[in-house]
């Protein structure tokens, strides 16, 4: 599975929206509505990150829901543990945009850590939402997900809504029988303004349900 490295969505989340940065004041909202579907959790060790910031690491896949009327900033943060519970490592924290009554994936690494540390579990812990006031200006629609071989091939369109070249990061997330995501693959597109574009994800082997959703922008 290929994540984009740490560094890379550090500096798309600080410059997400453009403009809007200067203008808009967080609101906090009350992160204990965000349900985390810890007992879906899996955890895998891989390569993450591209280029230069590629590295082995161990990361837990993990979906969290907003049920709120409003779309919010929500961050995850935690820590691995072994077979005993104790400890190996911190979770790095990651923030996602989860829209009103929507789901999203969160990849979660360990922080400092490198290649198989062991984890068997994860504690996972919701550190901050924050209220979204405004739109979001990369779009995915059309989306259709189909078998083919085993497996599940989900597609749909990237679709930018305003007047501005942008790049914007898209995952999709397989799921298995069980539903417990077993990958969260990504891209990374560079998208004209008013324009969209085709995306197309192959899931792995035992794939039955496939979702696409739009990580971080930057105009």
């Amino acid at each position: 599975m290929a994540l984009l490295p740490l560094a890379v969505l550090a500096l798309l989340w600080g410059l997400v929206g453009g403009c809007e940065k200067n203008t808009w004041k967080p609101k906090e909202a009350d992160r204990r509505q965000i349900t985390v579907a810890g007992d879906k959790m899996t955890i895998h060790t891989g390569a993450v990150g591209t280029g230069k910031w590629e590295k082995d690491a161990t990361y837990v896949l993990v979906d969290a829901s907003n049920p709120s009327e409003k779309a919010l900033s929500v961050t995850l943060g935690g820590q691995f543990l072994d077979q005993a519970s104790k400890v190996v490592a911190p979770i790095a924290r990651q923030s996602l945009r989860i829209p009103a009554k929507g789901t999203r994936t969160f990849a979660l690494v360990a922080d400092g850590s490198t290649g198989d540390i062991g984890a068997t579990g994860a504690t996972i812990e919701v550190t901050s939402a924050v209220q979204l006031d405004y739109e979001e200006q990369m779009t995915i629609t059309d989306v259709h997900e189909y078998e083919d071989q085993g497996r599940i091939v989900v597609k749909g369109y990237v679709n930018n809504t305003v007047e501005r070249i942008g790049r914007v990061v898209v995952y999709a997330t397989f799921y298995d029988g069980a539903g417990r995501p077993m990958q969260r693959p990504s891209t990374l597109f560079r998208l004209e303004r008013r324009a969209r574009r085709g995306v197309q994800f192959v899931g792995p082997e035992g794939s039955v349900k496939a979702t696409l959703s739009v990580g971080d922008i930057v105009y």
